[in-house]
């Protein structure tokens, strides 16, 4: 897992400062998407910023990009054949 942390200023909304970090998760193969269990991650979250396929933002609640329900991302329409032919990362407010 590579982990990156960088502040984040919520302002207003958020009333205060967060850490924002990046680790790769491994997907598990689910119908035809995979799934990311945030149970991985090393630290606790509190929210997720942001979800990667190979270096490219998914766009959350459409159709090709990805959902949360609890700890776990569901990634619409991808595979889990190889453990090494997608990488995925998450990026999570803590």
């Amino acid at each position: 897992n590579i982990q990156t942390s960088l502040p984040s200023f919520g302002g207003i909304v958020r009333g205060g400062m967060e850490t924002v970090k990046s680790e790769i998760l491994a997907p598990t193969q689910s119908g035809s998407g995979i799934t990311l269990n945030l149970t991985q991650l090393s630290t606790s979250w509190s929210r997720i910023v942001g979800v990667f396929k190979n270096g490219i933002k998914l766009n959350p609640e459409v159709s090709s990009g990805w959902t949360r329900s609890g700890n776990t991302i569901t990634v619409a329409n991808s595979t889990a054949e190889s453990p090494n032919a997608d990488e995925f990362i998450v990026d999570y407010g803590s």
